[in-house]
């Protein structure tokens, strides 16, 4: 499974003129940083012969309390577009490509050959199936 690094942010934010976010603007903007993701605003990769642009969060939350958050402020934070795409279904947000993504977020099962006969391991492993099939469907 792929998934890929959007902006999300409320509807109506002053900096959503454009169809794509650069990585430039995006830097100059209060970012919302998410307190347990294992990504942040170090994703950015810089150019040959240039330094990486950072920028600082103006805060940091959960998961849980991120939609609300991005939906009442003028905040703005880089999710992966599963995240993104389930939190506009609740909340009054919106997503913006990056116009530079960074590398894709890949997940993968990998099991051992002597386990495809077994009946639990199977199951566990359609299981998983159905839930990222899903995910790639929305």
């Amino acid at each position: 499974m792929q998934d890929q690094f959007v902006v999300v942010h409320r509807k109506g934010h002053p900096a959503a003129r454009a169809q794509e976010f650069s990585t430039e603007k995006l830097i100059t903007l209060p970012q919302l940083e998410i307190s347990s993701a294992q990504f942040g605003p170090d994703f950015v990769e810089a150019g040959p012969g240039r330094s990486k642009p950072t920028s600082r969060p103006a805060m940091r939350a959960p998961f849980l309390s991120a939609a609300q958050i991005l939906a009442t402020s003028d905040l703005v934070s880089v999710l992966p577009l599963n995240v993104a795409k389930t939190m506009t279904r609740s909340h009054p947000l919106v997503f913006q490509r990056l116009s530079r993504s960074p590398k894709p977020i890949e997940a993968a099962m990998i099991w051992l050959r002597r386990l495809d006969n077994q009946p639990a391991h199977a199951w566990l492993r359609d299981v998983i199936s159905r839930i990222t099939s899903d995910l790639r469907d929305q």
